[in-house]
């Protein structure tokens, strides 16, 4: 019998995919369109829809891909956001030297 935990949910996959994917696709085509070309605008709001849709499956099913309350720990929380703040750090040095 397969467990329940094991299985994937498509929600969550669909979601996931479809936000970063479409928040990324329209930040690489505002170089070549420009920011307030509709289909940048429309893909940017199709990601962030995306994205609150998975942030709402991930809160209402019993086995989330990460357990949302992981953030209530400040270590945890610290941590991504150091992560996050280093590699955007990164990123920005390596486009200004190139």
């Amino acid at each position: 019998m397969v467990n329940r935990c094991m299985l994937f949910y498509l929600p969550f996959i669909v979601f996931a995919t479809l936000s970063l994917g479409a928040i990324v696709y329209g930040l690489i085509e505002s170089n070549n369109l420009g920011l307030l070309h509709p289909l940048v605008l429309g893909s940017e709001a199709i990601g962030v829809a995306a994205l609150i849709a998975f942030i709402l499956t991930e809160m209402r099913n019993a086995y989330p891909m990460m357990p949302l309350t992981l953030f209530r720990v400040r270590t945890f929380t610290g941590t991504n956001l150091l992560t996050l703040l280093l590699y955007a750090g990164l990123g920005g040095a390596l486009l200004f030297s190139t």
